[in-house]
Parts: structure tokens; C-alpha cells; sequence
């Protein structure tokens, strides 16, 4: 499979291959939404992919679904695999437009707005992280239009 230009090769020996959006949503004064979920754990938001549906449209969904908030998406960025847990998984450099925080109780029971120098004071989800939202904030911080539609799904 081709995705932005990579070729995209999935290890078929196991049933089931999951595509995960991971969505680091920043706000104007730069600071990183943060989540912290049932395992006491502090991350990002993110979710799998539902059939039929665009990586976009995953991002936007997500948002919606854990938090109650508005973003757009500035630009995708990384690509990792996590054999763990047999996902690929896309991250995505996003603002965050408006909405009131409202979580979603039974994956997220916390949320702080970050700056990223801040993030060695929690037990993140991944070790990564920190080094991805590094990457994010510049994306973020760059004055790029971000996607036309906002969300694609009906």
C-alpha cells in the first residue's frame, strides 16, 4: 500500500493489522493537550480506524468522541509501528479550534493543557512522546493552512 508517498508493507502473519490516529493537539499559547487514561497513565488522543472510514476523518472523530473539542489538522507527520499491539499507528500535528472540554469517562479521567517541558513530570503513555510533540509544535507553530474540511464524515 502507498500512504503519502511511502510504501506501506503489513505483516500478514497476524489476523488483524489496526491503523490508529494519534492526534497532538496544541492550543494558542502552545501548549499540548494531555490525557490521562484508566491506567493512571498521561497521552495524547487517538483512536483506531472504522471501517470505510478516511485517517482524517479518524482524527476529527476521536477528538469529538474524548474530549468534546473542535481541531484542525495542520499536517500528518510520523508513522511508527507497534508490534505489541499490531498497529500502524499515523500522528498529526493539530490546533485546537474551540469546543469545551468534555471527557469521555471511561477512557479519559484527567486532562491538563502542557508546555512541552513539562512532560518529564508525568508517566507518559509511550516513552516517544515527548520527542514527537517536539515535532508537532514546530508543525503546529508554522503558519500552514490547515485541511480545507474540517471533517469529511457525515
Amino acid at each position: 500500500m502507498i500512504y503519502n508517498g511511502f510504501l506501506v508493507i503489513f505483516n500478514m502473519d497476524y489476523d488483524l493489522f489496526e491503523v490508529r490516529a494519534a492526534d497532538f493537539i496544541f492550543n494558542d499559547n502552545g501548549e499540548m493537550l494531555l490525557l490521562k487514561n484508566s491506567k493512571g497513565t498521561w497521552g495524547i488522543l487517538g483512536g483506531h480506524l472504522n471501517k470505510g472510514e478516511q485517517i482524517r476523518d479518524t482524527v476529527h472523530r476521536e477528538a469529538k468522541e474524548e474530549a468534546n473539542i473542535t481541531i484542525d489538522i495542520i499536517r500528518q507527520f510520523g508513522i511508527r509501528s507497534l508490534s505489541d499491539h499490531n498497529s500502524l499507528v499515523i500522528s498529526f500535528a493539530c490546533r485546537y479550534v474551540g469546543g469545551e472540554i468534555k471527557l469521555q469517562e471511561k477512557e479519559v479521567s484527567e486532562y491538563k493543557w502542557v508546555k512541552l517541558d513539562e512532560l518529564k513530570n508525568y508517566t507518559l503513555t509511550f516513552e516517544e512522546l515527548p520527542n514527537l510533540a517536539k515535532k508537532a509544535l514546530q508543525l503546529a507553530n508554522k503558519k500552514i493552512k490547515p485541511f480545507s474540511i474540517r471533517n469529511q464524515s457525515k
